[in-house]
């Protein structure tokens, strides 16, 4: 929403300048460069999903363990003798 807000308030000459600014290049360095950033953006948005799928994982191990081991665990040592 920031970013949006940002270019709202800027007028067409800023636009234009800013676009000229990050126009591709035939340097391919440049465009080696762009990728790179590209690349680690996309990273974060796939860790931010991943982040997700991990804690699922986590619970439902965690739930499993906690049914097949700690509670028959329990239940044999506090068991009256």
């Amino acid at each position: 929403m920031r970013f949006m807000s940002k270019n709202l308030r800027m007028s067409n000459e800023q636009l234009d300048d800013e676009h000229a600014a990050s126009a591709v290049t035939n340097d391919p360095a440049e465009a080696q460069k762009k990728s790179f950033w590209r690349r680690i953006r996309s990273r974060k948005d796939a860790g931010k999903k991943l982040f997700w799928a991990w804690v699922a994982y986590q619970s439902i191990k965690g739930a499993i363990t906690l049914t097949l081991i700690w509670i028959p665990l329990m239940l044999l040592w506090f068991r009256p003798s």
